[in-house]
């Protein structure tokens, strides 16, 4: 595929994308357009973000089955590879938006001195390890 094309079925793409998450975010949230990946938190013990991941792992199982029938010879609609790629690209639009308000929040708070950390063998030293520790 020659740059032009490739440029051309991305803008598309992304343009549908853009559509599709705007006009979904009337159907689907309130004024809190991540709202429904804060309000499952409680229930599954885990982040917004996380919500959103696992939200997410539907649609990268049904894309990778479609990768496994191409590989087979059998080759889906542009319709469905639109809108199965379309899904994780908004997904990750959306994962991107939940770091992000997590990272302004903590911008907006005093950092906790590191002494205060290590005195509290509750917190970590690394973020990451928050993540992993609940079974990720």
């Amino acid at each position: 595929m020659d740059a032009e094309k490739f440029e051309a079925i991305s803008k598309s793409l992304l343009d549908q994308c853009e559509k599709t998450m705007f006009n979904k975010s009337k159907e689907y949230a309130t004024e809190d357009r991540l709202y429904n990946f804060r309000q499952p938190t409680s229930m599954m013990k885990v982040s917004p973000a996380e919500v959103c991941l696992f939200y997410q792992m539907k649609h990268i199982a049904s894309v990778s089955k479609i990768a496994k029938e191409v590989t087979a010879g059998k080759l889906p609609s542009r319709e469905m590879l639109r809108e199965k790629c379309q899904d994780i690209i908004n997904y990750t639009l959306l994962f991107h938006a939940l770091v992000e308000e997590e990272i302004e929040k903590q911008e907006n708070k005093p950092l906790q001195p590191l002494e205060d950390k290590l005195k509290d063998p509750s917190q970590s030293v690394y973020p990451e390890e928050a993540v992993f520790s609940r079974g990720m």
